[in-house]
């Protein structure tokens, strides 16, 4: 009964679409309703739409120097999602050391740079996996995409190297 006292006379409707297989991203899909009670007059709600996104992004860490000099590289890197797509909206960004396995350096970060300390004399790898607004992720990267040593600085004139044998 109409006017009642709640929750008599309350109601709802919810509904779901799902999109033909094979659309692409961008694809606009519209829905509106139309309630009608009983005799009264129909009532039309607000139009609304959603846009596909079906695509993964992707993420690539930006080129580093062959070596660096001290213990501090900074990496950069970008991501991009498809023609039409949601956008990028966070990174998981990960290191090797010395060959060695991928390993997490930042999570779910929507930085685009960062520094990572290392040691000198060992080489490091990076690489990134993006995710976008809807939360498709890009492949987890199975090796770097950008590579780098660091070196100890130049000795200074009047300074003393040692070098271990062994």
């Amino acid at each position: 009964p109409p006017n009642g006292q709640p929750p008599a006379g309350e109601g709802s409707v919810s509904y779901l679409v799902r999109p033909r297989p094979g659309l692409p991203t961008g694809t606009r899909i519209d829905a509106q309703a139309r309630i009608v009670f009983d005799t009264n007059p129909p009532i039309d709600t607000p139009a609304i739409f959603n846009t596909l996104d079906v695509g993964t992004p992707t993420g690539q860490v930006n080129p580093l120097p062959a070596t660096i000099v001290g213990t501090s590289i900074p990496v950069s890197w970008s991501g991009a999602d498809e023609a039409g797509g949601s956008g990028v909206e966070r990174f998981d960004v990960f290191v090797s050391e010395g060959g060695g396995p991928l390993r997490p350096f930042l999570t779910g970060t929507t930085q685009t740079s960062a520094t990572f300390n290392g040691q000198v004399g060992r080489a490091y790898g990076f690489a990134v996996a993006a995710t976008d607004r809807v939360n498709h992720r890009g492949p987890t990267p199975t090796a770097p995409q950008a590579t780098t040593r660091l070196v100890a600085p130049p000795a200074q004139a009047g300074q003393l190297q040692f070098s271990a044998a062994g």
